[in-house]
């Protein structure tokens, strides 16, 4: 980008863009100049860039591959029908909850979910890094792709709240890696005091959506993109890293393992934001360096 721009800055000063009255007159001596000065700082982001990717290297313990998931996919795959599908099921509402909040010009005012159902296809994990953050806490980046058979039904209700509309949603898709801090690390069990959970970057979703067995785009306008829309603009407001969401951990008396102040602390920084700080990265453009780094690492 930065070598692209520095063309378009070499052909203005070429042109004498500046000055129209000399633009007939190519003006190679300032456009050489022009070039060199672009050139430089071309170089200059890329000794950055590598640098950068150098630095967030040595957060990385481990790069595992799907033969290293067997495991945990086997634990995933087991648990979908309880505490996966019950998260999955939240968060549809709480997107639904959102796009009720917002201006639409679909004529939907509201909208509740009526039913849902995970399916039987389980997200699967293609990937993984885990990060070296010392003895107070265990990161992981988790590659995920979920091709799922889950439906859900909304109700819609229309202006005045008088008409209701049943939609379904089927085929949902999310592709994108998942990162998960697992800290404080303590003795009392499960051995951490609360999940942090976050997207690197933001996760591609998908999904069709029908009214009585036709689609919803010739009855309910846009209503599909509101909620495509409603539910990136829900993940980007509180799950995009460095924001995160805040699980505490529970003893078997169901009291939570660590204080209040603890959590709440965790909600504003946690260890890898500090690891990153420390070594000079930006949370903004760590996600860019993070999929370069993972490049890197499988190559080798």
């Amino acid at each position: 980008m930065t070598f692209t721009q520095g063309l378009s800055a070499t052909k203005a000063a070429l042109l004498a863009e500046s000055d129209p009255s000399t633009r007939r007159k190519l003006q190679w001596k300032d456009a050489w100049k022009v070039f060199l000065e672009k050139l430089r700082e071309t170089r200059l982001r890329a000794v950055e860039g590598v640098n950068a990717m150098r630095r967030e290297a040595k957060l990385y313990a481990a790069a595992v591959g799907p033969p290293g998931l067997i495991p945990l996919q086997y634990m995933i795959d087991r648990m979908m029908p309880y505490i996966i599908a019950s998260g999955l099921e939240e968060s549809l509402q709480s997107a639904l909850d959102h796009m009720a909040t917002q201006a639409n010009g679909s004529g939907a005012n509201k909208a509740t979910l009526y039913s849902f159902s995970a399916g039987d296809e389980s997200p699967k994990l293609e990937s993984a890094r885990v990060y070296d953050l010392g003895s107070n806490a265990m990161a992981f980046d988790f590659d995920i792709a979920w091709d799922s058979s889950a439906e859900a039904t909304i109700h819609v209700h229309a202006a005045g709240g008088l008409a209701r509309l049943p939609v379904t949603l089927t085929n949902a898709k999310f592709h994108g890696p998942v990162r998960v801090v697992l800290t404080p690390l303590i003795k009392e069990s499960p051995g951490f005091g609360a999940t942090l959970m976050s997207f690197p970057t933001m996760p591609k979703i998908n999904f069709d959506i029908r009214v009585a067995g036709g689609e919803v785009t010739k009855i309910v306008p846009r209503l599909r993109a509101e909620l495509v829309s409603s539910i990136e603009k829900s993940i980007s407001e509180s799950m995009i890293w460095p924001k995160r969401a805040v699980i505490p951990s529970v003893c078997m008396s169901e009291k939570q393992v660590i204080s209040r102040a603890l959590l709440n602390d965790l909600k504003q920084n946690d260890p890898l934001l500090e690891a990153e700080k420390k070594l000079g990265t930006r949370p903004v453009s760590s996600a860019i360096h993070v999929q370069r780094v993972n490049l890197l690492l499988f190559r080798q």
